[in-house]
């Protein structure tokens, strides 16, 4: 019967194997992330859905001018935020490699986060982000209203 078992072991290993392993990302699997495709694209679209939500909010939300500024860049270069973002993101969030044991085939990296956890992390740092990437002197100057004309006759 002992050897029963050993043997029907023995038989599991390699089953066991080839089974994939997940193992938390290290300094090198977030570079990786940060620099896929697909990652960078579900930034770049997380941004663009941000900008044009930004696009259309009311001038009165506070900061308007700088978000509006960032939101306009995000229009007219899509990958602006996503090249610059990639990297901080990939090292905040959790990274996972997954191995399936076979050597031709490289490890995959990616992250548990879905496509929403991406998009709320971007639209709740829009502030910072536009705070960021958008120098204060491209805001629109203040409107100052005109001086009173002077009353006939007075001294201006």
């Amino acid at each position: 019967m002992r050897r029963l078992v050993c043997v029907l072991l023995l038989l599991l290993l390699p089953v066991a194997s080839a089974v994939a392993q997940t193992t938390p990302g290290t300094y090198v699997d977030r570079w990786t992330l940060s620099t896929t495709a697909t990652f960078m694209g579900r930034i770049q679209i997380a941004s663009a859905v941000t900008a044009n939500l930004v696009l259309e909010e009311s001038a009165s939300t506070p900061n308007h001018a700088q978000r509006f500024a960032l939101a306009q860049r995000v229009a007219n270069e899509p990958d602006f935020l996503a090249r610059r973002l990639a990297p901080l993101i990939a090292s905040s969030i959790p990274v996972e490699v997954t191995d399936d044991g076979n050597p031709a085939t490289p490890p995959v990296v990616e992250t548990p986060w879905t496509d929403v956890q991406l998009q709320n992390l971007i639209t709740n740092k829009w502030n910072l982000l536009a705070s960021a990437f958008v120098p204060v002197s491209s805001q629109p100057p203040l409107l100052l209203t005109a001086p009173a004309a002077p009353k006939s006759g007075g001294q201006p």
